[in-house]
C-alpha cells in the first residue's frame, strides 16, 4: 500500500580505495597459467549457497579451450569443492584481502552462478574493476548484472546455460572488453 514515489533503494556500497589495494600482475605466472589463458574467478564464502559445484558442472561439459578458474575464499565445504573440481584447471586461493587486485589484474570475467544472492557485491566490484559478470537470474542479481549489457545472465541450478555462457566469453575477448567497460561505466 505504499505509494511508489517514496521507495528508494539504496545499494550495498564498498570502499573503492580498499577494494583496489594490492597488485597480482604475477598471479597467472605465479599459478602457471599459461599466458594464452582465459582465467575466469568466482569469489564468495565455500558454501552450497554460492553455486561453485554448478560452475564445476558446467566446466566438465566446456569443450577444450584455454581457460582456467580463480576461487577466492574459503569456508566449510572447501574439502568437497576441491573433490568436485579434481582434474579441471581451478585453483583455489582462499581467503584473499586482495580481491580488487586479482579482479583487476588476473581476471577476465567473474562467475556468480548462486543458488540465492541478495545482492551480489562482488559483481558491482567486478565492474568497477572493469570486468564483466556471469551471474545466475536469481533474486538480486538481476539489479547487479545488466544481461548483455555489462554482463549475462543465466538460469539458476543450469550447468548447461552457464556453460553457454562460459564458452561465449572465452571464445569472445571483445566482447569480454565491451561488456566490462559498459559495466565499468
Amino acid at each position: 500500500g505504499m505509494d511508489p514515489g517514496r521507495i528508494r533503494v539504496i545499494y550495498n556500497g564498498f570502499d573503492e580505495t580498499v577494494l583496489m589495494q594490492g597488485e597480482a600482475r604475477a598471479l597467472r605466472s605465479d599459478l602457471q597459467i599459461p599466458a594464452d589463458a582465459v582465467v575466469g574467478a568466482i569469489a564468495g564464502a565455500l558454501i552450497r549457497r554460492k553455486g561453485h559445484d554448478i560452475l564445476f558442472a558446467a566446466m566438465k561439459l566446456l569443450p577444450p579451450a584455454p581457460f582456467h578458474l580463480l576461487v577466492i575464499g574459503d569456508g566449510p565445504e572447501r574439502g568437497a569443492f576441491e573433490a568436485a573440481a579434481s582434474g579441471l584447471p581451478v585453483h583455489f586461493l582462499g581467503r584473499r584481502n586482495d580481491l580488487g587486485a586479482i579482479l583487476r589484474d588476473a581476471a577476465d570475467f567473474l562467475i556468480a552462478p548462486s543458488r540465492q544472492e541478495a545482492f551480489g557485491r562482488v559483481i558491482i566490484e567486478a565492474a568497477f574493476a572493469g570486468i564483466p559478470a556471469i551471474g545466475a537470474n536469481v533474486d538480486g542479481i538481476p539489479e547487479a548484472i545488466l544481461d548483455e549489457a555489462t554482463g549475462i545472465l543465466v538460469p539458476p541450478e543450469s550447468p548447461a546455460a552457464l556453460a553457454h555462457a562460459l564458452s561465449r566469453l572465452i571464445a569472445d575477448r571483445p566482447l569480454r572488453a565491451r561488456l566490462g567497460q559498459a559495466a565499468q561505466n
